[in-house]
């Protein structure tokens, strides 16, 4: 009898230990950012690349001129957001015009699709707070003239 308690002891024990909830284990707690946490005007603090960090400022300031001579997307915002659907907003074009094309959008695995053209990975997605996002460019259609591997810090 003293093997058989002793049994349904470690059995419950085990139970126990088994079921217990964790909170990276609850389905009902969503991992990462959702459309929701997207929507609304991200605007532009700041690009760094090449071990370089360019600030919010005039698209001729000496910061931002340099590199945006060479590139586009140097001062990237992101527009009208929804939950599915978003703006890329650049002012700085080398012809003085405004970059502002619109695309449905896709968010998996912390990463932003615009219609295979563009590809953002949200690289603070664990500690997202709502009004800073930080976003790295990890695919463009013409990428000798983007800053591929730039991270844009952008703010609500």
């Amino acid at each position: 009898m003293k093997k058989l308690l002793y049994f349904l002891a470690v059995m419950f024990t085990m139970v126990l230990i088994s079921t217990n909830c964790d909170k990276d284990d609850d389905p009902n707690v969503p991992e990462g950012i959702t459309p929701a946490d997207l929507v609304g005007d991200w605007e532009f603090v700041s690009l760094e690349f090449d071990t370089t960090i360019y600030y919010a400022g005039s698209c001729e300031s000496s910061n931002t001129k340099e590199l945006n001579e060479k590139y586009n997307l140097v001062t990237l915002s992101l527009h009208n957001v929804s939950t599915d659907t978003i703006t890329l907003f650049d002012d700085c074009v080398d012809a003085g015009g405004i970059f502002q094309p619109s695309f449905t959008y896709i968010l998996s695995d912390n990463v932003i699709n615009c219609e295979d053209t563009y590809k953002f990975k949200i690289v603070n997605a664990d500690t997202f707070n709502g009004d800073t996002l930080k976003l790295e460019l990890i695919y463009p259609t013409v990428p000798p003239v983007l800053p591929v591997g730039g991270i844009y810090t952008l703010n609500r």
